[in-house]
């Protein structure tokens, strides 16, 4: 569509403006998946979800920010209102999937780029779901985690803890956040 084209559906209400580019249809009720594909959109090909944004997508925490977190090529994505561009080694290949057809960072390489923004609650908290979830990967997560990045050393001590429940966690189903939190403990008391 032309500029032109573009502001007068606007003025009409035919298409609402999300982020800079990126347009709803018809009404702009989008939900927060439509808010993570706009974001994508916004930011060009091979821009993925990640840190909070991506952990909330993931099911790894509660609730994701208001401005959305991207990891995006070059420059694409900065300076665009409502999303945070993050200045990190771009994902691997095998560091991203999709979550209902949006880029998304995997939870390996999610709970390394939330070390690097959250509180060591928050970070325990998603390693403990992702192990209900059977996603807890340690090799995946130490193979994600740089050297010398924000987090790291937070990261390393829950790895060490959850070293030998990771394994239990994805042969048998956990059952209650509870079982999640417990596991690790039990596991280094030697009592399982």
């Amino acid at each position: 569509m032309s500029e032109a084209g573009i502001s007068r559906a606007a003025s009409a209400g035919r298409l609402h403006p999300i982020f800079r580019g990126v347009y709803a249809v018809g009404h702009n009720r989008i939900g927060s998946l439509g808010r993570f594909r706009a974001a994508t959109l916004a930011c060009g090909a091979g821009t993925a979800i990640s840190h909070r944004s991506a952990a909330a997508l993931l099911g790894l925490i509660d609730k994701g920010p208001v401005v959305i977190d991207v990891i995006a090529p070059g420059s694409h994505g900065r300076r665009i209102d409502g999303i945070r561009f993050h200045r990190v080694r771009p994902p691997r290949h095998e560091e991203v999937g999709t979550v209902d057809g949006i880029p998304c960072t995997s939870p390996a390489r999610t709970l390394v780029d939330l070390a690097g923004v959250s509180s060591t609650r928050t970070l325990r908290s998603a390693f403990e779901r992702a192990a209900q979830q059977r996603e807890l990967d340690i090799a995946a997560i130490e193979a994600a985690a740089d050297p010398g990045r924000r987090g790291v050393r937070s990261l390393l001590a829950l790895i060490d803890e959850w070293r030998g429940a990771a394994r239990i966690a994805k042969k048998g189903r956990l059952k209650s956040p509870l079982e999640a939190k417990v596991l690790p403990l039990l596991i280094a008391s030697r009592l399982s």
